[in-house]
């Protein structure tokens, strides 16, 4: 990866589906600057808003330009992610409003008490925006998703694999849950009253189906955060920390540890990319 992490789900979908474009969004290619997949995203929001929704009421009073670029930003963010991951509109509207609680408008605080409408129909608008921009995350998820259904379809009820290089393992069984009282002495002389939750033998069919899509990502991450790990092992280096941000009075630190780790962080993604991927279906 060229500079950073972003929005890393789209970058593991960009690399199983080979898209190009999807790529060049979230830094996966040589570029002049910096892509910013959530900018993209807010950018395609305000389109919408300007056009297709033109005539929405709901669109037009929380959708509108003006925004600093932090607030547009993070607007979109956790909804973008979120997406990938199977989150209805429901919850991409609820972090949209979440994201921007708080902000004044005209002297009112216009995004702190919206309705479950109103959420689900800004929802809905950042949903139909990165599908746009992100066609590819939409197919792929739907390739995932087909095959966590086909699992369903045929009563298997594990999904197992290893991950192609490192060989991590990958299982998934999602069951039931159900909650009880307990009533337990606290101690003192008196009772208090416990709820547990406890996993029946039921199998969450439905969970399955949903979580298959962002549980292979999460593997697919680990797997290459363990390919870097491991080159950088072969170097020699033994202790890792990891950094999110640098101080800018740190500039030549910063810059020797991005060029460094961006070398192997390239090798490793590319490696990862290339090899087969085998998934073994085991029914219990």
């Amino acid at each position: 990866v060229q500079i950073d992490g972003t929005t890393n789900v789209l970058q593991h979908i960009a690399a199983i589906s080979r898209d190009k474009s999807t790529a060049a969004a979230v830094n996966m290619t040589k570029r002049n600057g910096v892509a910013d997949a959530y900018i993209k995203t807010r950018d395609a929001v305000e389109t919408l808003a300007k056009t297709k929704y033109k005539d929405d009421p709901i669109v037009q009073k929380y959708v509108f330009e003006g925004m600093s670029h932090s607030k547009r930003r993070k607007s979109v963010k956790k909804g973008l992610m979120t997406s990938q991951y199977n989150a209805g509109p429901s919850t991409l509207g609820e972090s949209y409003f979440e994201a921007l609680k708080g902000t004044e408008v005209n002297g009112e605080l216009l995004f702190d008490r919206p309705t479950v409408g109103e959420k689900l129909r800004i929802g809905r608008l950042i949903l139909e925006a990165s599908e746009n921009e992100f066609p590819e995350g939409f197919r792929t998820r739907t390739v995932l998703n087909e095959l966590a259904e086909a699992h369903t379809l045929s009563g298997k009820t594990e999904i197992s694999m290893r991950t192609p290089n490192v060989g991590n393992p990958f299982r998934m069984s999602y069951f039931q849950d159900k909650t009880r009282q307990v009533e337990l002495d606290d101690g003192a002389g008196g009772r208090i009253s416990v709820e547990v939750r406890v996993e029946t033998d039921e199998m969450n069919w439905s969970k399955q189906e949903r979580a298959f899509a962002p549980n292979i990502i999460h593997a697919f991450d680990a797997e290459h955060k363990s390919l870097v790990v491991n080159a950088m092992a072969k170097q020699g280096v033994k202790d890792f920390s990891m950094i999110h941000r640098l101080s800018s009075r740190c500039t030549k630190t910063k810059t020797y540890l991005r060029n460094y780790i961006n070398i192997l962080n390239r090798r490793a993604w590319k490696w990862l990319n290339t090899q087969e991927m085998n998934l073994v279906v085991r029914s219990k």
